[in-house]
């Protein structure tokens, strides 16, 4: 039976399993080997820019905490930027996606319960990954792509908005084409007489 004196872990700054994920210097600190699966805590640096694509957690809630520089946070319908202290949630099942607005920023991302750490390292082993290869690694850590970088959550309401009318629109083209089909079976041909029987 493992006791409490043999999970406790103290690291210190830099200290923890470093990758490069998504182009980005990232410091596993803590795992779910180590929290007995109740949460993952990630260090990660970012440039000016750094954007990851818009995605859902389906079944972890993710904290981020701003340790330097300024980053803004779209949440949902929310967003809001701020910089070090600023403290962001984002619940499991809402789309949610970060942007560095400072030249660079570190920040602590941590995930309950745990499991991303795990999809960092699946990415990380999987080399240089196109979006494709990408989103069917997330998928089998329970998150969804939901965009490319650079798009918010406020625009997938714009999205399905447009998806909608378009198929409206397919749709009454369909039923327009049927419409004249069916007319054309019941109208008698030019240079023949009607085959209504008339009535004596």
């Amino acid at each position: 039976m493992q006791t409490t004196a043999s999970r406790t872990r103290t690291l210190g700054p830099g200290e923890g399993e470093a990758v490069s994920f998504l182009g980005s210097p990232f410091v596993t600190k803590l795992d779910g080997d180590v929290t007995e699966g109740r949460f993952d805590l990630i260090e990660a640096v970012g440039p000016a820019g750094d954007m990851p694509p818009l995605h859902v957690h389906h079944s972890h809630d993710e904290v981020f905490y701003v340790l330097e520089g300024e980053m803004s946070f779209h949440v949902g319908a929310e967003t809001f930027t701020g910089g070090p202290g600023t403290t962001a949630f984002a619940p499991r099942g809402i789309p949610h996606v970060y942007r560095v607005e400072s030249d660079s920023a570190r920040w602590l991302a941590m995930t309950s319960p745990a499991g991303f750490a795990d999809f960092v390292s699946a990415v990380v082993a999987a080399g240089e990954v196109d979006p494709g290869t990408l989103a069917a690694i997330a998928a089998e850590h329970d998150i969804e792509i939901l965009g490319p970088p650079g798009m918010l959550p406020a625009q997938l309401s714009e999205v399905g908005e447009a998806s909608r009318r378009a198929e409206l629109a397919y749709e009454r083209i369909v039923e327009t084409a049927r419409a004249k089909d069916r007319a054309a079976k019941v109208r008698p041909r030019s240079g023949q007489p009607s085959r209504r029987r008339l009535r004596p």
